[in-house]
């Protein structure tokens, strides 16, 4: 059986996107049906946020290395999935207005002002937000 394979993109590769990539693996952990990978437009070194967040689910990004889209072919993937307006952007202007990009509209928590409490919340909120359409768009 193929399978189905997936590339988040964000900004940075630092928040949202290893964000849905280790969820998605999580999720799919007993089905070989779904490969999950992350990239960047201009990648960065993981946010402490955002592996705070996600170790409250037990998920560890501290080993994740930040990745480039131009590290990737159009045929390394199935699905796009961009998670901001400049990932988006950047997908449509490398490989035009392609059926296999879908924009989800997900905040960046990072640009969340506040004490170190709100900010967290604010990356939770994107966590459980990604959880949930995930689960919802791949029947997981």
């Amino acid at each position: 059986m193929t399978s189905l394979r997936v590339l988040f993109l964000c900004n940075k590769n630092a928040v949202r996107s290893p964000m849905a990539e280790a969820i998605g693996r999580v999720l799919a952990a007993n089905n070989k049906t779904f490969e999950f990978q992350s990239a960047g437009v201009d990648p960065s070194d993981i946010d402490g946020f955002a592996i705070a967040a996600m170790s409250e689910q037990n998920i560890d990004l501290m080993r994740h290395e930040a990745r480039d889209l131009s590290d990737f072919s159009k045929q390394d993937f199935d699905c796009l999935i961009c998670l901001s307006t400049g990932a988006i952007r950047h997908a449509e202007q490398r490989f035009g207005m392609a059926d296999f990009i879908e924009h989800w509209d997900v905040g960046d928590p990072s640009l969340v002002d506040g004490n170190r409490e709100q900010q967290l919340e604010a990356y939770r909120q994107v966590r459980d937000t990604l959880t949930e359409r995930i689960r919802k768009r791949f029947s997981l």
